[in-house]
């Protein structure tokens, strides 16, 4: 968070393993659909379900997307997610990655060099093996 050294917040920061969240932006354009074309302009589950319908996205990426933005909304929190899905029209704070590699700490520490997690979520879907989790935190 590099603004936050000049805006007095208590914004944190949680890391999602195992979450893929679609960029919206970047989805719609991909299908070539304007923003302005949507029923719903704001982002939530409204507009989630709406990109559902249009096959702008897919019900497992509604989930993961209506998930973290609740989890934004009512903490003032940024969720940063991680998932090894490549055909995702991925934002800003998502990295491409297996969390269950033992590369993985030192890939975080190259990708989010800097940012710090008061908080690591684990898809519970997306955890069957939780070994990786004790070895790699």
């Amino acid at each position: 968070n590099a603004w936050a050294s000049s805006i007095i917040t208590k914004r944190t920061n949680v890391l999602c393993l195992g979450v893929s969240r679609p960029f919206v932006p970047d989805m719609l354009r991909s299908k070539n659909i304007k923003s302005n074309q949507l029923s719903h302009s704001a982002s939530g589950i409204d507009q989630t379900t709406e990109l559902i319908a249009r096959n702008v996205i897919t019900a497992e990426e509604g989930m993961n997307l209506v998930r973290c933005l609740a989890l934004e909304r009512t903490n003032d929190t940024l969720a940063y997610t991680i998932s090894p899905e490549t055909n995702l029209c991925a934002g800003p704070r998502h990295l491409k990655a297996n969390y269950k590699l033992d590369a993985f700490n030192s890939l975080i520490e190259k990708e989010l060099k800097g940012v710090k997690f008061r908080q690591i979520i684990v898809d519970y879907l997306d955890a069957s093996d939780y070994s990786c989790i004790t070895r790699s935190f």
